[in-house]
């Protein structure tokens, strides 16, 4: 009892401070003067002294809630449900690993309408390819693509560079629908599934080919 009141405290402690961290910060001043620091100690370290949302209030590396669960109570690596090298009859058809991070402009579909979103709300859908995947694909930069899988497909622009990693991965940025040929973008060839931990989607557990147009 003594250590869920303790935490209890520790939490309201916790939003209280994150309330105070956000006084005087409107929407007036981040347009006159951008990025503004937060209302924190110079120093802040919410957890030094514990406080975690966990049952123990500690940074728990066996969690025997996991373990009832039926989960990994320590800390593990688990391959994604569709990996090159677990589903190697998948990636047969299907090498590449496609990777969806949101456009810096924008949180996945909002703040499209803002202005100091303009240029990329006219910008065509890309995808990042290792030029050791795009020469044997015949693919160049700015070259339009087809990327797909069993579940569907989108199009977008070829960008040629070592910023991925070579062999497994591609990499397209999260763009809103409108912005996309046909309306279709990147959710057409998500597989629908959810993660065992915390039942979220699984937008990178994503295997397909990409051909040009």
């Amino acid at each position: 009892m003594r250590r869920s009141r303790s935490n209890r405290c520790a939490r309201r402690a916790t939003a209280n401070t994150a309330a105070r961290a956000f006084v005087g910060i409107n929407l007036d001043r981040l347009k006159r003067e951008g990025p503004i620091r937060l209302n924190l100690p110079k120093n802040y370290a919410p957890f030094a002294n514990g406080n975690f949302g966990t049952l123990s209030g500690k940074c728990e590396l066996y969690s025997e809630s996991l373990g009832k669960r039926g989960l990994d109570p320590l800390p593990n690596y688990t391959p994604p449900h569709e990996d090159p090298r677990t589903r190697q009859d998948l990636a047969a058809k299907y090498p590449l690993q496609l990777l969806s991070p949101p456009a810096p402009e924008f949180l996945n579909s909002t703040f499209r309408q803002h202005r100091f979103a303009a240029p990329k709300k006219q910008a065509s859908p890309t995808l990042e390819i290792h030029p050791l995947d795009a020469a044997p694909r015949g693919i160049i930069n700015g070259q339009w693509l087809r990327i797909f899988n069993d579940r569907g497909s989108f199009q977008a622009r070829a960008i040629v560079a070592e910023t991925v990693k070579a062999g497994r991965r591609g990499l397209a940025e999260y763009l809103v629908e409108p912005l996309f040929p046909r309306r279709r973008q990147l959710q057409y060839d998500d597989e629908h599934r959810a993660d065992r931990f915390r039942r979220g989607a699984t937008f990178f557990d994503n295997l397909v080919q990409v051909e040009r147009i």
